[in-house]
């Protein structure tokens, strides 16, 4: 079994994130597990990718 099939997507206030990583939804849209990173967007229009450890990494 991968870690990512481990990990269950959240949503309140229509955030999104995917426990345990995140206690608390906080994007605004997050797409699924691809490779160990996840595509998400953060409600200021922020872009970034998440790995399965929780890390962020933000666009330039």
């Amino acid at each position: 079994m991968e870690n990512n099939e481990m990990l269950f997507k959240i949503k309140k206030n229509n955030l999104f994130g995917y426990f345990p990583l995140n206690k608390e939804p906080k994007y605004k849209t997050l797409e699924k597990f691809q490779d160990n990173f996840a595509r998400f967007q953060l409600p200021n229009g922020q872009k970034g990718w998440i790995d399965l450890t929780g890390r962020e990494y933000l666009d330039n």
